[in-house]
C-alpha cells in the first residue's frame, strides 16, 4: 500500500488518518482540532497588508495602487484585521492585481 510521508510543507507527524477523523464524534471539534487556516500552505509567499478600502476593492476583483509598494511578485494579501484575503500579483508600477480571492 502506498503511504505518503510528506506533502511539502506538511510532514508525517502532523498528518491524521481517516480512522482518527472518523473516531471524533463531534464534527465541530473535529474541524477545530484538524483543519488548518487556508493560508498555511502559502507561507512561501511574502505577506502584504492592505488598508480597508483596498481590501474591499481587491475582494471585488479590482486592482489597487499601493503607495509604498514592495518588490513586484506574488503575495499573500491580508486586510487591516490580519484576515487572509487571497493571492495577488504586484506589478512594477505598484498596482496589486487580485489572482485568487478566498472571501
Amino acid at each position: 500500500a502506498l503511504r505518503r510521508l510528506a506533502v511539502d510543507p506538511f510532514h508525517e507527524e502532523s498528518m491524521v488518518t481517516v480512522e482518527a477523523l472518523e473516531a471524533e464524534a463531534d464534527v465541530e471539534s473535529r474541524a477545530e482540532k484538524y483543519l488548518l487556516p487556508v493560508d498555511t500552505v502559502l507561507q512561501h509567499l511574502p505577506r502584504i497588508d492592505v488598508e480597508p478600502g483596498a481590501a474591499e476593492r481587491l475582494c471585488q476583483g479590482q486592482k489597487v495602487l499601493l503607495e509604498q509598494a514592495p518588490e513586484p511578485g506574488r503575495y499573500r494579501i491580508y486586510d487591516a484585521a490580519s484576515a487572509f484575503i487571497g493571492i495577488g500579483e504586484l506589478a512594477p508600477s505598484g498596482e496589486l492585481f487580485p489572482k485568487r480571492i478566498f472571501i
